[in-house]
C-alpha cells in the first residue's frame, strides 16, 4: 500500500475515533478587540439614555465546521455592574438554554453543569441582579469587518444608575470567551449632587512582568468626589479566592498626576499577582478596578543580576494579554476554557486563527473536514466617535 494511502487510511481512524467538536475545540477563539476610548464615559438619562460604543475584531472568522452551531462564531455584548479581576470572569454560557443545547449537541461534555448556577449568567448568584444583555442572544454579530462597522447601541433605561463595565463575549461552545473593556460607562439621572453617585475607576496598563521590588506607577483614571481615597491592594493567584492585602489610603487630591506607586513585597516574589485599585469616599458606594492581565514578579536566583528578568512592556491589550497597537496573542491564550482577561487600555488582542493544527490541515486538504461559510450581513459601515 502506498505510504500516502496508509497516512490518509490512518486520518480516517483518527476523524472517527475523535469526539463531536473536535475540530472545534483547538481552534483558537477570536475576541472582540476595544478602539482606544475616554477611559470613563458619561450618559446622563435626563438627556438621552442612549451609549454608542464601537468595537473591532483582528480577522473574519466565519468557516464553521459542519458540527458547529449555525450562531457559532459570534459576539454579544454585556454590560455588569462590577470588573473582575484577571482569569476570574463571569460563567462561560450566559443562558441555560445556551448550556442545555450544547450538552445535547456534544459540544460541552459535561453535563453536571446545568446542576451548578454559576454554570450560566441567567442562574449565578454570585452576578445576580449584576448584568445586562446589551445585544440580545439571537442578536449575536457574525465576526466579519462589515459587521464590526456598525456600532453597538446601548439602552442604559433599564439598569441601575451606577458605574458599568461592558464585556464582549464571544459564543463558541464548549470554551467561550469573554473580553472586558478597559473602560467603564457612569450611568445617572441626576449630577447635581456628585457626592451621591457612584465613584468611576480604571487601571491603565500594567507590565507583565517584574523583578522582585522594582516598582511601578498605576496610573487611574478616577470619577469621584475630591474628599475620596483610593487604596491599592494585591492578591496572588495561588488562591482559588483573591485573598486582598489591602495598603493604607491615599486622597484623591493629594494624587498629581492621578498615579500609585507599586513595588510587590518579598512575600510576593515568584509569584503571579492580581492588583485591585478601590475608590472610598465614606457614602457607601465604593468601586473596585482591576489591571486587565496579573503580573508575574520574578524572583532572581542567587547567580542572577536580575537585569535580564525586567520588563517595560505593558500587557499590551487574555487577549489574554496585550501595547496598544497591538492586535495578536499566543494561541493558547484563546484557545483554553475562555474565562481570561486580557489587553491594556485601549487595546485586546487575540490569537492567529490561521495558525491551524497539522492534523486539522492535513484532514481539510483530504477533503475530510467539510466547512462552510456563513454569509456575510451586509451592514452600512459609519464612523464611531471616540
Amino acid at each position: 500500500m502506498p505510504r500516502w494511502s496508509m497516512l490518509a487510511t490512518g486520518l480516517v481512524l483518527v476523524g472517527l475515533a475523535a469526539p463531536v467538536f473536535a475540530g472545534n475545540t483547538v481552534h483558537p477563539r477570536t475576541p472582540v478587540l476595544w478602539p482606544d476610548a475616554p477611559c470613563i464615559a458619561a450618559v446622563d438619562r435626563t438627556s438621552d439614555p442612549m451609549f454608542e460604543f464601537g468595537y473591532s475584531i483582528p480577522f473574519e472568522d466565519t468557516n464553521l465546521t459542519i458540527d458547529e452551531f449555525d450562531d457559532s462564531r459570534t459576539h454579544q455584548f454585556i454590560g455588569f455592574c462590577r470588573q473582575w479581576p484577571a482569569g476570574t470572569s463571569p460563567p462561560q454560557y450566559i443562558s441555560v438554554d445556551d448550556l442545555q443545547r450544547s450538552i445535547a449537541a456534544g459540544a460541552e461534555l459535561d453535563a453536571t453543569k446545568l446542576e451548578d448556577p454559576e454554570a450560566t449568567l441567567e442562574t449565578s448568584v454570585a452576578w445576580a441582579d449584576c448584568w445586562t444583555r446589551i445585544t440580545a442572544d439571537d442578536q449575536r454579530r457574525p465576526i466579519t469587518f462589515a459587521a464590526a462597522a456598525e456600532p453597538v447601541v446601548w439602552d442604559t433605561s433599564g439598569v441601575a444608575p451606577g458605574t458599568w463595565v461592558i464585556a464582549g463575549y464571544t459564543w463558541e461552545p464548549p470554551y467561550n470567551l469573554w473580553r472586558r473593556a478597559p473602560w467603564v460607562v457612569r450611568v445617572f439621572d441626576d449630577d447635581s449632587d456628585p457626592a451621591l453617585m457612584q465613584p468611576a475607576l480604571t487601571i491603565g496598563s500594567t507590565p507583565e512582568v517584574l523583578v522582585e521590588d522594582q516598582e511601578i506607577d498605576l496610573d487611574l483614571c478616577v470619577a469621584a468626589d475630591p474628599q475620596a481615597t483610593v487604596r491599592i491592594a494585591w492578591a496572588t493567584t495561588e488562591d482559588a479566592v483573591p485573598q486582598w492585602q489591602e495598603g493604607e489610603p491615599t486622597p484623591i487630591a493629594d494624587l498629581d498626576p492621578l498615579s500609585v506607586a507599586f513595588a510587590a513585597p518579598p512575600e510576593a516574589w515568584g509569584l503571579t499577582l492580581l492588583l485591585r485599585a478601590r475608590i472610598e469616599n465614606g457614602l457607601g458606594s465604593d468601586y473596585a478596578a482591576y489591571p486587565l492581565t496579573p503580573i508575574i514578579v520574578i524572583k532572581p536566583s542567587a547567580g542572577d543580576s536580575g537585569e535580564s528578568g525586567g520588563s517595560d512592556e505593558s500587557s499590551g491589550s487574555d487577549g489574554s494579554t496585550e501595547s496598544a497597537d497591538a492586535d495578536t496573542t499566543d494561541e493558547s491564550e484563546t484557545s483554553d476554557a475562555g474565562n481570561q482577561d486580557a489587553g491594556s487600555a485601549g487595546c485586546q488582542c487575540a490569537a492567529d486563527s490561521t495558525r491551524v493544527p497539522p492534523l486539522a490541515s492535513l484532514l481539510a486538504l483530504l477533503g475530510m473536514i467539510p466547512l462552510r461559510r456563513r454569509k456575510s450581513i451586509a451592514r452600512t459601515s459609519r464612523h464611531v466617535p471616540t
